[in-house]
């Protein structure tokens, strides 16, 4: 919901399959070119172990179709934040769900975008205090004008090339 939320205002929209295999290597299977695998564990980014709340590779080709959150980074990052430490577990569970889909939109946006640059503000920056990440609104996780147009766009393109008969 957070990551929707997020990305609504572009007019973009998602359409999820969740499935529970632990054995799935590759991004998951669809006629569309353009799914993502998004994984939820408790393994932890190597470049910043304690503040990685979520990850996506690139190659040479631009962004992989894997996306990974870190649970146990956003349980850290809530046991460290003063006042939130001692919430009940049901709170918890709500504000690492919320900490997770804003870290899920800012790695669609790595994806959308297909670009690895991080911004001075806005969804595309690459640090957030705590407190952003657990707090009610979700200001500060907005995207600019042209982000939302150039993320159509690169979508469109997307489409257009997978939709296109063989040999064209």
């Amino acid at each position: 919901t957070e990551a929707e939320t997020i990305w609504r205002p572009a007019g973009i929209t998602f359409d999820w399959h969740v499935t529970f295999d632990r054995h799935r290597i590759g991004p998951a299977e669809a006629a569309d070119h353009s799914a993502v695998s998004i994984t939820t564990g408790d393994g932890r980014a190597r470049v910043d172990p304690d503040g990685a709340l979520g990850w996506i590779t690139f190659t040479a080709d631009g962004p992989g179709h894997s996306i990974y959150l870190s649970r146990a980074s956003a349980e850290g990052m809530l046991d460290r934040t003063t006042g939130l430490n001692a919430a009940t577990f049901a709170a918890r569970e709500i504000l690492v769900g919320r900490a997770l889909g804003r870290a899920l939109a800012h790695e669609l946006g790595h994806y959308f975008l297909k670009s690895k640059i991080h911004t001075a503000s806005g969804l595309m920056r690459s640090a957030w205090a705590s407190n952003e990440f657990f707090g009610s609104s979700p200001d500060g996780f907005e995207l600019t004008r042209e982000q939302q147009a150039m993320a159509i766009d690169l979508l469109l393109l997307d489409n257009a090339k997978w939709s296109a008969p063989a040999g064209e």
